[in-house]
């Protein structure tokens, strides 16, 4: 069971991932085909992409700045500040202005959740760690669910917005102050020498770096890997399936895909008490993987070229999918908590952003191979689908290897 305190410190993972999921996939795509028809695509382009670099220089802003002292006002301002923007989006009637918005406001959430992401995890004990996690990722595919959910079906209700908005708003400043009053000191800090390491504190933390890079790789290239095949789930279940009302079904795929997340990680306790998780001694990074790449490989070669198979191979991905999420901040968390590596945390934050970029740099390709050589698009996404999960199942081994070795002190 999630405890009261953990339930209002997750109101700050729904409000994050339900607002920039609505950023992301509907508010600016709305906004343009209304006021630009014909330049929608271009502009729509603009704020995506530079809304994720808009996000990932905050890292630097918000690593610079997590030292210093948090309290309930800043974070309130950081929250009315961020209402403000919100809410001029549907004021603008200019590319412009709202533009400038748009990425004043991927910015300002981000420095906001990464802020308070770190003033969480240390105030979370060690025994709650995983409670933790799952909570936060729980609350975050709710969110990543209901945001666009939501915008497409009130976006035109400027006034029920504001007030949805508002809501929401009240709501995480509410549970900031809960959260800051009820809080105490429970940072667990290491207490060593750097000057005075010893020969196996230098060989651990040598392994740490080792595990660290493997991580890094392992979660970049398989969210990347989701990236790349959500942009494109359309065009799969259109031309590849060859299925009628392609956006009708591509949307109820994608949906399904984070209901099973979200279910498989709010019983996922349940799950463990029944199936040991360590099997061999591993911790599962390497099983997530080699069941993400299956995925891949049953969509490529599909058994039957039905919908219902499509149905069945998309909840099962997303069954991966929230997993695959809750052990990564899990492994974040823990990588704060007792190693003090901040940034790992901040680049897991990041991590949607810098699998956009690099997701559209792929589509760019993929792109210009098919028009400059006459190779499929799709062809050339299925292979890149296969080779970012394969990659990310390599690592993930590499993962779960290393973790065998410090049990055995090899």
């Amino acid at each position: 069971m999630l405890t009261s305190s953990m339930m209002k410190r997750s109101l700050l993972y729904f409000f994050a991932s339900f607002v920039n999921a609505g950023l992301q996939n509907v508010i600016p795509q709305v906004f343009f085909n209304e006021k630009y028809p014909h330049d929608q695509t271009f502009y729509i382009s603009i704020c995506l992409l530079f809304g994720a670099v808009s996000s990932l220089l905050t890292i630097f802003i918000s690593q610079a700045n997590l030292n210093y002292h948090t309290n309930k006002y800043s974070t309130w301002i950081q929250t009315l500040f961020i209402l403000i923007l919100l809410c001029s989006l549907w004021v603008w009637q200019t590319a412009i202005p709202y533009i400038i918005t748009f990425l004043l406001l991927r910015g300002f959430i981000q420095a906001l959740y990464n802020q308070m992401d770190h003033f969480y995890v240390k105030q979370t004990e060690k025994k709650s760690r995983g409670q933790f996690a799952r909570a936060a990722t729980l609350f975050q595919l709710i969110g990543i669910m209901a945001g666009p959910l939501y915008f497409s079906l009130f976006y035109s209700h400027r006034y029920i917005n504001f007030i949805i908005l508002f809501l929401l708003s009240f709501l995480l400043m509410w549970s900031f102050s809960s959260v800051f009053r009820i809080s105490t000191n429970h940072v667990e800090k290491t207490k060593e020498n750097p000057n005075t390491k010893s020969e196996p504190a230098k060989k651990k933390d040598i392994k740490l770096k080792y595990q660290t890079t493997f991580f890094i790789i392992y979660l970049l290239t398989a969210t990347t890997g989701v990236h790349i095949f959500s942009n494109n789930v359309i065009m799969i279940v259109r031309d590849s399936y060859q299925l009628s009302s392609a956006v009708v079904k591509s949307g109820v795929l994608l949906m399904l895909m984070n209901a099973s997340g979200i279910i498989t990680v709010a019983i996922f306790p349940l799950i463990k008490k029944r199936l040991s998780w360590k099997i061999l001694r591993f911790e599962g990074y390497s099983i997530l993987a080699i069941l993400f790449l299956t995925c891949v490989v049953l969509l490529n070669w599909p058994l039957a070229y039905t919908y219902f198979y499509l149905i069945i191979l998309s909840m099962l991905t997303g069954m991966v999918y929230g997993v695959f999420w809750m052990k990564t901040r899990e492994f974040a968390i823990n990588s704060l908590s007792s190693n003090g590596q901040k940034w790992i945390l901040t680049l897991y934050n990041n991590a949607n952003n810098f699998s956009i970029l690099f997701s559209a740099i792929v589509l760019f390709f993929a792109s210009l191979i098919a028009t400059t050589w006459g190779d499929s698009y799709l062809h050339t996404i299925s292979l890149s689908l296969m080779i970012f999960f394969g990659i990310s199942a390599c690592f993930a081994f590499f993962i779960d290897f290393s973790k065998w070795m410090a049990t055995k002190n090899i």
